[in-house]
């Protein structure tokens, strides 16, 4: 049988130097000598881009969704009514063509658990990878 607290009445197991979770003490947390780091001028006017940049893409979305029929481009799947941003997925990566990240015609509606292994692994889903040739093929992409 499992050593029970030292604390008297108490019978819960042992957790170090005969006393339980609850009766053990605590460490308190270190507090960081480290400063709080100021955001700079340029700092502050990225933030403020990529704030407004943000807005332009939601607002994009939103146009998305009241034009389109909110039903998966790969499996059809019914997407809901509520917007979310994870059924918005760019064919032609933000990250790698930012000139294409605000076109209607390079964003496709797609379920969550699809978006996600659009990204793990595209040769799983035919429809998104020959729509994302197309546009490669239309915007003279290699």
């Amino acid at each position: 049988m499992a050593k029970t607290c030292s604390i008297e009445n108490c019978n819960y197991p042992v957790w170090s130097k005969n006393l339980c979770k609850y009766h053990s003490p605590r460490t308190p947390l270190k507090k960081s000598n480290k400063p709080i780091k100021k955001i700079n001028e340029k700092g502050k006017l990225l933030k403020e881009r990529k704030k407004q940049y943000t807005e332009k893409q939601f607002e994009l979305f939103l146009e998305i969704w009241g034009e389109r029929e909110h039903y998966c481009f790969e499996t059809g799947k019914y997407l809901g009514e509520e917007c979310l941003s994870i059924f918005f997925h760019h064919c032609l990566f933000k990250s790698k063509y930012p000139q294409y990240a605000l076109n209607k015609e390079n964003i496709v509606l797609l379920h969550g658990d699809i978006h996600s292994q659009v990204h793990v692994d595209d040769s799983k889903t035919p429809k998104v990878r020959e729509y994302t040739k197309k546009l490669r093929e239309q915007y003279g992409i290699n």
